[in-house]
């Protein structure tokens, strides 16, 4: 489920398509289905937590830090969506 969820925000296309057949293979549909519900979740709460400007508590903050290297996520889901949003392109909307 790890590489299915890492794909899901940092892979290509073919990580993806991959690591959902592994899923699909050694777990089955419903699996499979409720690990993309999982990270659609997520992934919507992220975008609400950003649009409204939700800052991250400093204690979720440890936490946080603690968790990532454990689960080989991109430093760039630590950083600060302000910091984020200053350093895009908002011209470039390939990666929505």
């Amino acid at each position: 489920m790890r590489r299915f969820a890492r794909a899901t925000i940092v892979g290509t296309a073919a990580e993806l398509e991959a690591s959902r057949l592994r899923l699909l293979q050694e777990l089955g549909p419903e699996a499979l289905v409720d690990a993309a519900a999982i990270v659609a979740f997520f992934n919507a709460l992220d975008r609400v937590a950003d649009a409204t400007g939700t800052q991250i508590d400093e204690g979720m903050r440890e936490m946080v830090d603690q968790l990532v290297p454990t689960v080989d996520v991109p430093a760039v889901i630590r950083a600060d969506p302000a910091e984020l949003r200053k350093r895009a392109d908002v011209t470039d909307l390939s990666h929505l």
